[in-house]
């Protein structure tokens, strides 16, 4: 995905809810994950040398959602495909596939509260061989 992309998928989402694509949201990314567990461990070791808790979930899954908040989600979802700061270890290390779906908030206190809740909504809606991932 490219900001292009993002851009464009974000426009739809606001669209559809009124909304600007700037404004404070809880956002989730499908990862671009390699396909066999094997090349998500080589790929996640040739950037850290540690392993995460979570590395059993990412080499048994079939697909991955990671879920964040943001004040401006346009210009993190920006961040998360261009940028050096602020980098989120999922989207770093592997990509992101697509924007899987958008959740407006009024104020970013309100998307931040929401993360939470919105990545076990995620997590019960999904297909258990997805792991659903956040902060």
């Amino acid at each position: 995905m490219n900001t292009t992309d993002a851009t464009e998928r974000l426009l739809q989402l606001a669209d559809r809810k009124d909304a600007d694509p700037s404004t404070p949201g809880v956002y989730a990314l499908e990862i671009d994950l390699p396909a066999t567990a094997d090349a998500v461990e080589r790929q996640w070791h040739a950037v850290f040398d540690d392993q995460p808790d979570y590395m059993a979930r990412l080499m048994d899954c079939h697909g991955c959602l990671y879920v964040g908040a943001a004040a401006n989600v346009q210009r993190r979802i920006n961040e998360h495909l261009n940028s050096d700061k602020r980098k989120a270890t999922l989207p770093s290390v592997f990509g992101i596939d697509r924007i899987h779906g958008v959740w407006w908030h009024d104020d970013k206190d309100a998307a931040f509260e929401a993360e939470y809740n919105r990545t076990r909504e995620l997590d019960r809606q999904t297909l258990p061989t997805t792991y659903v991932h956040s902060r």
